[in-house]
């Protein structure tokens, strides 16, 4: 039976160790994550760090202790190398290839060390490989679905489609990562479209200037091979957009990540509807109902006068809301991070994304408030 001691290790790229040798015999070691800061001490026989220092990944474990001539018992030393394997603070090194190409090694390996330390279950390389195999849909690509598609593109996305009416305005440069004074009047997905190939030429899109209404055939307009459907369509309103998007999929199976950052809440994150871990669409919607039932917007009435008086929203005063790219930049990269970590976790701690977080500028503070499921809920049960 092939022992741990057998194997090739070497410590991993993005650890730093750090050694308290004050006390005679015994030493303190601490192993620090650089990407999620997570600190790891042990202590342990001077020797140790001895032997830390000097594994190359070239030789056995056993080797690499017979090389330095110092005598360890066997039973300690799997132990401790086992420790140090399943907290990912050394790596085995083998003869199997990555599970991505030589190239986009070189192009994504920053990301892939960061994955490494960031995911316990899957390898910087497998997780970098279930997002060149990902397809998603955004609906909107206005400020902050423009820049979740951008992160996602830089991320290593494998394929996306986008779905927007509109068309980029004067307007659109100040909160469009993509918009520019030479491609005003252009459709958003076009512009957008060449936006992403020209970050990523392999990635693959497909586009549809579609309006999501509440008569919309969904079938004919959703890809069937999507693996996540992205809404931040907030005309006439991200809440009857996400209900009708959320009934359809629920019993599809397919999850929903509804987008923050619109109307009055431009540094909101997001939260998943998945079926069968979170609470449905409706049960969502009803929470949203509850806490803001004592809210009532006022928007800007006449922009040209400043004795007018704010009256209820109506369908004609959506540009009256204001907002920056700084606050859509907040949303879209908690969404973006979010979604990367659902894509390469799947279903490892889900229910804690279901809840929805708003940072108050103005107060320097974030407050979170979790979606719940209604008890006499019929949907959320049923798959």
């Amino acid at each position: 039976m092939t022992s741990i001691l057998d194997k090739r290790f070497r410590i991993k790229d993005s650890i730093d160790i750090y050694i308290d040798d004050r006390v005679e015999e015994r030493t303190k070691i601490q192993f620090y994550k650089i990407n999620t800061r997570e600190k790891i001490s042990i202590t342990a026989d001077r020797q140790v760090t001895e032997v830390l220092r000097c594994l190359s990944g070239v030789a056995p474990v056993q080797e690499e202790l017979n090389e330095l001539g110092y005598t360890f018992d066997e039973v300690e030393a799997i132990n401790l190398f086992t420790f140090l394997a399943q907290k990912n603070v050394i790596e085995e090194i083998t003869e199997t290839p990555p599970p991505i190409d030589n190239y986009l090694i070189d192009r994504y390996l920053r990301q892939i060390n960061f994955f490494d330390n960031f995911f316990d279950h899957v390898t910087g390389y497998e997780a970098q490989n279930k997002l060149l195999k990902t397809k998603l849909t955004i609906i909107g690509a206005g400020a902050v679905g423009s820049n979740i598609a951008t992160q996602l593109t830089r991320a290593g996305l494998g394929a996306i489609q986008i779905i927007d009416p509109k068309e980029l305005s004067e307007g659109s440069i100040e909160r469009h990562s993509f918009a520019t004074r030479f491609n005003i009047g252009v459709p958003k997905v076009t512009a957008l479209k060449e936006h992403l190939e020209q970050i990523n030429p392999g990635i693959h899109i497909t586009t549809s200037r579609s309006l999501l209404t509440p008569t919309t055939n969904l079938d004919a307009l959703i890809d069937e091979d999507t693996d996540l459907v992205i809404n931040t369509a907030d005309e006439p309103y991200i809440g009857h957009t996400s209900t009708k998007l959320g009934r359809y999929l629920w019993p599809k199976k397919l999850p929903l990540y509804v987008a923050g950052g619109f109307d009055a809440h431009h540094m909101s994150t997001g939260e998943f509807i998945i079926p069968g871990i979170t609470p449905c669409i409706d049960c969502c919607s009803n929470t949203f109902r509850e806490a803001l039932k004592d809210w009532k917007p006022t928007y800007a009435s006449d922009q040209t006068s400043t004795k007018s008086r704010p009256k209820p929203i109506t369908e004609n005063s959506f540009h009256s809301i204001g907002g920056s790219y700084a606050q859509s930049l907040f949303s879209s990269s908690h969404a973006s991070i979010s979604i990367i970590s659902f894509i390469i976790k799947k279903d490892k701690n889900l229910p804690k994304l279901s809840k929805r977080g708003e940072y108050l500028i103005n107060h320097g503070t974030m407050t979170w408030f979790a979606m719940q499921k209604n008890e006499k809920c019929n949907v959320c049960g049923i798959l």
